[in-house]
C-alpha cells in the first residue's frame, strides 16, 4: 500500500485578509468555450449562447451532479449542434468550469514548470479547508514553491514552503506561520472579500501554523483529479501541504478511518474530468522521473497559483 502523503508546514508568511472579487464576462466565456466546436454555422452557434446563458442554473445542478457534460450535449443537440465528439464537449465544458461561470465555487489556476491546471476549490462544501488554501492563495504562498513528492499511480504533492528549494533536507516538514490568521468565508460567498470569520492557525508544537481537521463538512470521495489535505499522521496537522489524487484512493476518505484518526479531507479539484486539458498536466507531472525518496529529479516549479 502507497505510503500516506506526509508533512505539516512551519514556516510562511503572514496571511491578509481581504481577497480580489471574482469578475467575468458571461457572453465572452460562452463564446470562448463555444469555439471549442467544429463546423457550427454562426445562426445555430448565437442560439447555442443564448441556450447557455438562459441555462445557468440548470448547467450549476448538473456541475454539482458531475455530469455537466451530459446535459450540454443534450442542451446544444437541443439547438442544432450536431455531430461534436466527446473531446470537443469536455472542452466546452472545461472553459465553462475554468472561467467560473454558472460554478459556485471559485477557480484557481496554477501555473507550473510543465503547464498549467485550473482548479475548482469547494468553498461551499469545505468552509474551513477552502478558505485557508484561498488566503494562501492570496499571499502568493504557493508561488516559486517546488512539487516535493510523487507517488505514481497515487498522487502528487506540493505546498511546503521548504521546497522553494527542491534539494532542502526537511522538505514536508513545513508550514504556514505559527498563529497566522485567516478570514473563513461564508459558504455561498459570491466573491472573495474580506467578509468572514476571523480564524487563527494553530500556535504550538505538530500543530503550529496547521487547521483543525475540517469533519463536518460534506463526504467527499478521495477520486482521481481531486485535491486533499496533507498531514503528518497525526490530527489537525494539515497546513499549506496538500495532495492531488491522481487515482482513485477510498482509503483516504475521513470518515472511514482505516488507519488513523488522521484522514484526508478533499477540498477540491481538477476541472475537466480526469481525461481533461487540466488533468493531462498533473498526469505529465505524475510520469517525471522519481529519485529515491519519491521526489522528481527535474525540479517542477509552481511558477504561480492566481484566482480567476
Amino acid at each position: 500500500m502507497p505510503k500516506k502523503p506526509r508533512g505539516k508546514e512551519k514556516r510562511g508568511g503572514q496571511s491578509e485578509a481581504s481577497m480580489k472579487p471574482l469578475s467575468t464576462n458571461p457572453g465572452d466565456i460562452v463564446d470562448r468555450a463555444l469555439a471549442k466546436l467544429n463546423d457550427v454555422d454562426e445562426s445555430t452557434m448565437e442560439v447555442a449562447k443564448s441556450t447557455i446563458l438562459e441555462s445557468l442554473p440548470e448547467l450549476q445542478d448538473a456541475h454539482n451532479q458531475k455530469n455537466l457534460q451530459s446535459v450540454l450535449r443534450d442542451m446544444l443537440e437541443g439547438v442544432g449542434v450536431d455531430g461534436a465528439d466527446d473531446a470537443q464537449i469536455e472542452s466546452v465544458a472545461e472553459v465553462l468550469e475554468t472561467f467560473h461561470l454558472g460554478m459556485g465555487n471559485p477557480l484557481v489556476k496554477f501555473t507550473t514548470s510543465l503547464g498549467s491546471f485550473t482548479v475548482e476549490v469547494f468553498l461551499e462544501e469545505m468552509p474551513l479547508t477552502a478558505s485557508n488554501f484561498l488566503d494562501l492563495i492570496h499571499n502568493k504562498f504557493y508561488d516559486g514553491l517546488h512539487v516535493h513528492r510523487i507517488v505514481p499511480r497515487f498522487m502528487v504533492q506540493l505546498g511546503c514552503p521548504h521546497s522553494k528549494d527542491p534539494k532542502a533536507p526537511e522538505l514536508g516538514e513545513g508550514a504556514p506561520a505559527a498563529g497566522s490568521v485567516f478570514n473563513v468565508l461564508p459558504r455561498n460567498a459570491s466573491s472573495l472579500t474580506d467578509e468572514g470569520t476571523p480564524t487563527t492557525r494553530g500556535t504550538d508544537g505538530d500543530q503550529a501554523g496547521c487547521i483543525q481537521d475540517e469533519f463536518d463538512g460534506e463526504r467527499i470521495l478521495n477520486t482521481i483529479g481531486t485535491l486533499a489535505m496533507a498531514n503528518n499522521d497525526t490530527p489537525h496537522t494539515g497546513g499549506s501541504q496538500f495532495f492531488i489524487n491522481t487515482d482513485d484512493n477510498p482509503q483516504w476518505n475521513f470518515w472511514t478511518k482505516v488507519e488513523s484518526d488522521s484522514q484526508h479531507p478533499v477540498f477540491g479539484r481538477v476541472v475537466g474530468g480526469p481525461t481533461g486539458e487540466s488533468m493531462s498536466v498533473v498526469k505529465r507531472i505524475e510520469n517525471s522521473q522519481l529519485d529515491f525518496k519519491e521526489r522528481p529529479m527535474k525540479p517542477i516549479t509552481i511558477k504561480s497559483v492566481v484566482l480567476l
